[in-house]
């Protein structure tokens, strides 16, 4: 810690550890409260249930149907938004612009409206 205290004077460094050879591993003090802060917060909110792609692979036929799980599939959920690959452009077309309200109430009904806010089709 002399290190800093000598080019930095105490400018607000808070030791967190040692590091290789036991070298100080310092944050400022701001970065260190800040993170105080934000455990804090996560730790006094309500959590949101993390949502498993397989969980919703596994449901996509009960929810769209035999007919459209048989013509697509899921392939990723990502920062809640669903992407389904399509093997027809004219059913990506049915899809896109006719159910894909239906489907996105389904979802959101199913797993919860935090964890699914968009479904995304692409042909493929």
């Amino acid at each position: 810690m002399a290190l800093f205290e000598a080019e930095f004077g105490d400018a607000g460094f808070v030791e967190i550890g040692k590091g290789f050879g036991d070298h100080p591993v310092v944050l400022f003090s701001f970065v260190a409260a800040r993170a105080a802060d934000l455990g804090r917060d996560c730790a006094n909110s309500t959590p949101i249930p993390q949502l498993l792609e397989s969980e919703v692979i596994d449901a996509w036929s009960k929810i769209v149907g035999g007919f459209i799980a048989a013509h697509s599939t899921p392939v990723a959920l990502r920062e809640g938004v669903l992407y389904v690959r399509v093997l027809q452009p004219a059913l990506h077309y049915e899809l896109e612009q006719i159910s894909k309200p239906e489907i996105l109430r389904n979802l959101k009904q199913r797993f919860s409206a935090k964890a699914i806010r968009d479904v995304r089709f692409r042909v493929g």
